[in-house]
């Protein structure tokens, strides 16, 4: 068996390629190489990276995409734009180089309102079945050479692992959560909105140290087989949902929505109201996408998708882009948020919701992921996550739960209540 020490000390990075990101001049060096190790070698050599937050990981079915460093950023920006500009950037080198230049973002909840950071990454190291692909941007040859050397040699830091104290700390009591619930309903049975999502947080304390990272991304990879686990910045958490991927002119998105606990698939398969409210989010898909599409393929009924003891409906939708120039964040914007995080209308949603809920969203709800200098990326919803906050030495967890006219409040309560705790092993021991 191949180690990773092996594959990349046997590499020679001897091509610096010249060029211009986001306005910045650097150089890269990219290798692609075989790999018949495994990816929780790769996750243990980065360890101390990952444990720290210092390195952004995403993970899924054996699939390995772990990033660190700042080799550029642009800051407070609309990515659409920031997105265009780097395409545009590398509008004169070919399909190989472009791909190989990723810029990872996250988007709030409610994009309209605030500016997103992006960053492309100095070390980028992307594993897939049995390929290696590693791209090194810097801003000289010589830093490019320095990086290549320490991507063999492990990386220690001073690390001391925290432990989770006591319950969990609402803002808000469950009786203030369900009278929101019935504010939102009414709202629903006056025909303003057709469904609206309402999330409820909580708060954790970490005392003795510090979020182990890599313990979290190991426990959550058992846990939720099938789930997308990531780590960037303050981020922490296993996504089911897979809001928009992009390859070439071809594009997939899964929204999920309806949802119960393990044994009861059966019961949720022919439940009106979970199947109204998943129709309501594919619906809305579908027609945000249809400008853009030169045709969309779904299946008719949902299929079942579990998720550690939850369950819920899912439905893949495939398609293909009228135009190359239709990228993954183009997409993603064209359907986010969706009823599954937000409701209908929209935008009308989003603002009820900031109104009712105890604090506005920032990311929850929002999408992470990253997208390559050719227009593909994929994007994640930002769901069963914890968000780390270091200097207050806690952790912030938030679910929610989507509201139609026959949705009971304290059904739905009890529903948020199954989410929190499934959410624990993220950060206990």
């Amino acid at each position: 068996m191949t180690s990773f020490m092996q594959s990349v000390s046997s590499l020679e990075f001897n091509e610096y390629l010249p060029l211009s990101l986001f306005g910045s001049d650097l150089h890269l060096a990219r290798k692609v190489t075989s790999f018949d190790g495994d990816v929780e070698e790769v996750l243990d050599h980065f360890a101390e990276l990952i444990r720290s937050g210092e390195a952004s990981v995403l993970l899924s079915s054996g699939s390995l995409l772990l990033a660190y460093g700042e080799a550029v950023k642009r800051c407070n920006c609309d990515p659409r734009d920031a997105f265009r500009d780097l395409r545009q950037e590398l509008r004169d080198f070919d399909d190989a180089v472009a791909a190989s230049v990723l810029s990872f973002a996250t988007i709030p909840f409610d994009p309209s309102r605030s500016g997103v950071d992006i960053v492309i990454p100095n070390v980028a190291i992307r594993i897939s079945s049995t390929v290696v692909d590693i791209t090194v941007i810097g801003s000289s040859q010589s830093e490019i050479v320095t990086a290549v050397e320490d991507l063999c040699k492990p990386h220690f830091s001073p690390f001391i692992e925290g432990r989770a104290s006591g319950e969990l700390v609402f803002p808000i009591t469950r009786q203030q959560w369900i009278q929101g619930a019935i504010d939102a309903i009414k709202a629903i049975q006056e025909g303003k909105f057709r469904k609206i999502v309402l999330s409820r947080r909580a708060r954790m304390a970490i005392e003795g140290g510090r979020v182990d990272r890599l313990r979290s991304i190991e426990r959550l990879a058992k846990l939720y087989t099938g789930a997308t686990i990531f780590s960037v910045g303050s981020l922490l958490g296993a996504t089911p949902e897979l809001l928009m991927k992009r390859d070439g002119r071809f594009f997939s998105s899964h929204p999920l929505a309806g949802t119960t606990r393990t044994g009861g698939e059966a019961e949720l398969l022919s439940s009106q109201k979970d199947n109204h409210e998943h129709r309501i989010v594919v619906d809305h898909i579908l027609e945000s996408l249809a400008d853009v599409s030169t045709h969309i393929e779904f299946a008719q009924t949902p299929s079942i998708m579990k998720f550690g003891d939850i369950v819920h409906l899912g439905t893949l939708i495939k398609g293909e882009t009228v135009g190359d120039e239709v990228s993954s964040i183009d997409l993603l914007y064209k359907i986010h948020p969706t009823p599954a995080v937000a409701g209908v209308p929209t935008v009308e949603a989003v603002d009820l919701i900031q109104t009712i809920e105890d604090e506005p969203r920032n990311l929850y709800a929002g999408a992470v992921g990253y997208q390559d200098g050719r227009g593909d990326g994929e994007w994640h919803l930002i769901i069963r996550t914890v968000f780390v906050d270091e200097e207050g030495n806690e952790v912030e967890f938030q679910a929610g739960v989507g509201l139609v006219d026959e949705s009971d409040p304290e059904s739905e309560a009890a529903e948020i209540d199954s989410k929190l705790k499934s959410m624990l092993p993220i950060v206990s021991l």
